[in-house]
């Protein structure tokens, strides 16, 4: 837990064990996997692009400046609707997506861009975009950029990155390093067994039905031989396309389960959605950096933009967080989204409504920022518990935070920390 106020460290404290397995003790240095916390930092790189003047609009065209993205009806497609969630791409993935097509980085952006195909008119309806978020918007800053969006990173924020001095505030939003050491920089992922059951399960009970055929008479005319051979072919043809689904199954669910995050190459692959490294105090200075009076990351103007709630552009036609499926990505689905940010409206001095602007994660993870305030609070999880005393214990202890700085906590972050075991 790390809590910063005017850029000064006022709590930064860490507790527990690396892992189950692993007695060695959490140090405000250790990097846990903060999953969709990741999607906040990687907000702050479009927005700056936007303040540069390298996005001359939100409300243009994605393929204004990604050509590719225009195929398979993207053209009407912003740059708004990509960090609101409406682009209509939240469960488009490739056909035979496996585990390892999913990781790789070049196959997913080139997919996002010439093979995905909106499933809703854009700005019509809000759905998470669980994983998608990641080439999306990653791809977007590469297509502006012309580099890998990690240098982007280095440039805006030097000092939270894989660059900066200082072991504490390491972030790594593409990948972690290779000279990481599991043992000893790494928190390891672990889940009530109830809770790993319900993952692995939950869409369970598959079965692969083959195609039935009544018996038919011996017949050895050329037309009966040719009807067998066809009926042959269509079968092997549906068993191809069956494995073809399964495949992509297994690679989402594979996703969608968080213990598979422990594997090292999913933490060393691209995915910023869902895979960010960090410590609470990287993430505390990353956002801090966002807020700060002096030479910002971003604008007063830039941030009050984001922390403006999103809405559709038509209101006869809703999808909310809370219905959507790919709330397994989220934390809090009471929470309304900006630009990019997740918000949270606080009650300060008693009386004042300010927006937070920040992230949750699976498991409780999650980083604030009351620009007003000039605070920063961020909290790194890495036991996913449906424990009730595990809840009360999260819930008490960012009570504990938002009482000493007379914040009144609204009920979209109360839910976040006792809803962590449900959703991601």
């Amino acid at each position: 837990l790390c809590v910063l106020k005017d850029g000064q460290e006022i709590v930064n404290v860490a507790a527990g064990t690396v892992g189950i397995a692993n007695p060695r003790p959490i140090t405000p240095s250790t990097l846990f996997n903060v999953f969709s916390v990741s999607k906040g930092v990687l907000t702050i790189g479009v927005l700056r692009l936007l303040q540069e003047g390298r996005i001359e609009s939100l409300d243009d065209p994605v393929c204004k400046y990604w050509p590719a993205f225009a195929a398979n009806n993207k053209s009407t497609v912003t740059i708004r609707h990509l960090l609101t969630h409406q682009a209509g791409l939240s469960n488009t993935y490739p056909e035979d997506a496996t585990l390892d097509t999913l990781l790789d980085w070049s196959t997913m952006t080139t997919f996002m861009a010439e093979g995905a195909e909106p499933s809703h008119t854009p700005g019509e309806e809000t759905q998470y975009h669980a994983l998608t978020y990641a080439w999306l918007v990653g791809g977007l800053i590469e297509a502006v950029t012309g580099r890998p969006y990690e240098e982007w990173f280095n440039d805006i924020l030097p000092d939270t990155t894989m660059t900066g001095s200082d072991t504490s505030r390491r972030l790594f939003l593409a990948g972690i390093s290779k000279e990481l050491n599991d043992d000893k920089d790494l928190a390891i992922l672990s889940m009530d067994r109830r809770r790993s059951n319900e993952s692995s399960t939950q869409h369970g009970g598959r079965e692969t039905t083959k195609k039935s055929h009544t018996p038919k008479e011996d017949n050895t005319t050329a037309t009966s031989i040719v009807d067998k051979t066809q009926e042959k072919e269509d079968e092997v043809e549906q068993q191809k396309k069956a494995r073809k689904v399964l495949a992509k199954y297994r690679g989402l669910q594979q996703l969608l389960n968080p213990s598979i995050f422990n594997m090292r190459k999913v933490r060393e692959a691209k995915l910023p959605s869902a895979n960010g490294h960090a410590s609470a105090s990287s993430l505390a200075y990353v956002f801090d950096g966002v807020i700060r009076p002096n030479d910002p990351i971003l604008s007063p103007h830039i941030v009050a933009q984001a922390r403006i709630p999103a809405h559709l552009s038509s209101s006869s036609s809703s999808s909310s967080d809370s219905n959507n499926n790919n709330n397994a990505m989220l934390n809090d689905s009471q929470a309304s989204f900006g630009l990019g940010f997740q918000l949270h409206e606080f009650i300060i001095d008693q009386k004042k409504k300010v927006m937070s602007i920040g992230h949750a994660g699976v498991g409780g993870s999650v980083v604030l920022a009351i620009p007003e305030e000039r605070v920063v609070v961020a909290l790194t999880l890495n036991h996913l518990s449906s424990n009730s005393d595990a809840i009360k214990a999260r819930q008490q202890l960012l009570g504990i935070v938002f009482d000493e700085l007379g914040w009144q906590a609204p009920p979209s972050i109360i839910s976040a920390l006792s809803s962590s075991s449900s959703s991601r």
